[in-house]
């Protein structure tokens, strides 16, 4: 089954301190050509997160954020109040 279609299922997201579900990944690029990606988060009482991934974190994410996966992402929000993801507790 899909990722969305676990998130759907579910009543609360099993998940451990500081962890997200990994609800999906759309990779994408930018102007410059250089890959980057939106991500759909889900904490553990099923509240959605859309999070900017942007060039210089997207090969980490890429390997760290598999739809239907719990990731431990570290956030920052840009001055236009967007949430990005910053790094990764490890």
């Amino acid at each position: 089954t899909s990722s969305f279609v676990q998130f759907l299922k579910a009543k609360t997201m099993v998940l451990g301190p500081d962890e997200y579900f990994v609800v999906d990944m759309e990779p994408r690029r930018t102007k410059k050509g250089d890959k980057m990606a939106n991500a759909v988060l889900a904490n553990e009482d099923k509240d959605l997160l859309s999070v900017v991934i942007f060039p210089s974190i997207y090969p980490e994410a890429l390997v760290r954020m598999k739809p239907g996966t719990n990731c431990r992402p570290i956030f920052s929000e840009t001055t236009a109040g967007a949430t990005t993801l910053k790094g990764f507790i490890r």
